[in-house]
């Protein structure tokens, strides 16, 4: 599969892109994180490390901002210092003020935190992130 997701908290979900998704993986993602939305008793945040793939299909981008309107979003960041990446998350966010004002794209996992913290103070505790998060291999 091209991706996991881990909660990481009952309000904290990591995905990890392991490579470019199929047209079949964007489905199931986008299923996936309407239902974890859906069935989330208090907003969801999510981390998205994409050092080794990502989304690159616009439809499928343009959904997921939709999903920024979702009463449970609490609000998403994502990492990598790829340029393509860059390029992703920026196409995304420019679809919905929800996506530009819930989101934002970082090189690091340490600056990716940090803005975690800023929409929600203390989500990020707790968790041993040396281990949650392996390098790319």
């Amino acid at each position: 599969m091209a991706y996991t997701c881990q909660y990481l908290s009952p309000n904290l979900i990591l995905v990890t892109w392991h490579a470019y998704p199929s047209e079949d993986d964007e489905r199931r993602f986008l299923a996936e994180h309407r239902q974890q939305l859906d069935e989330a008793e208090n907003p969801l945040y999510y981390i998205s490390d994409l050092r080794q793939g990502r989304i690159i299909s616009a439809d499928t981008l343009e959904q997921m901002s939709d999903l920024t309107k979702h009463p449970n979003y609490g609000g998403g960041t994502a990492f990598s210092n790829d340029p393509i990446s860059r390029i992703m998350v920026s196409s995304f966010r420019r679809m919905s003020l929800e996506a530009t004002t819930k989101t934002e794209f970082f090189d690091t996992i340490e600056e990716a935190l940090g803005f975690l913290e800023s929409l929600k103070v203390g989500i990020t505790r707790n968790i041993d992130w040396h281990q949650v998060i392996v390098s790319p291999s």
